[in-house]
């Protein structure tokens, strides 16, 4: 028998393959790159679980040192929820040659992986982190404030699921 559903995925693996495919070496326009990476976001974006694009992660790490497919790639690195995509859109964050509105929305992105995954780093990332912000006294203030929203992605998150773990303690206090 047909499997309910299937249909739609068939019609759908093939741009997210040549998404990859794309994104990987293969010869082709920036439009196509742009167009085939927006397609892999919004699909990350749908709740319904059909679309499994982490493998896509360490390809669209690529992706966002592109300016044409940079705000896709980032969405999509959000919506997969992987420890490597966290850390994809945190050094990509970091990096000062890269343009600071792509930086921005690196660092958007980040935020939204991280309020919907919570934080996937490393302690030995989230340290690296905190060093660079210290380092970067001396850099503009648009570099200190796209470093800091990255931190402050992860002690809001961090306080979140300290007061949620507070929470029960307080309800069953007479």
């Amino acid at each position: 028998g047909r499997v309910a559903g299937r249909g739609r995925r068939d019609r759908v693996r093939k741009p997210t393959i040549d998404a990859y495919l794309l994104l990987d070496g293969c010869k082709t326009s920036c439009t196509d790159r742009f167009r085939h990476v927006e397609t892999m976001a919004a699909l990350s974006t749908r709740t319904d679980g059909i679309y499994n694009l982490r493998p896509y992660d360490r390809t669209l790490d690529r992706g966002l040192y592109n300016a044409a497919t940079s705000a896709g790639a980032a969405e999509v690195l959000a919506s997969v929820g992987t420890p490597f995509g966290q850390q994809s859109l945190v050094d990509f964050a970091s990096n000062l040659t890269a343009p600071i509105d792509q930086r921005r929305i690196g660092a958007a992105a980040f935020g939204k992986g991280v309020d919907r995954y919570g934080v996937l780093l490393t302690t030995v990332e989230i340290q690296r982190q905190y060093d660079r912000y210290n380092a970067s006294r001396d850099l503009d203030k648009e570099t200190q404030d796209v470093l800091g929203s990255l931190l402050d992605a992860i002690e809001s998150r961090w306080k979140k699921e300290d007061d949620a773990a507070k929470k029960p303690a307080a309800q069953a206090a007479p």
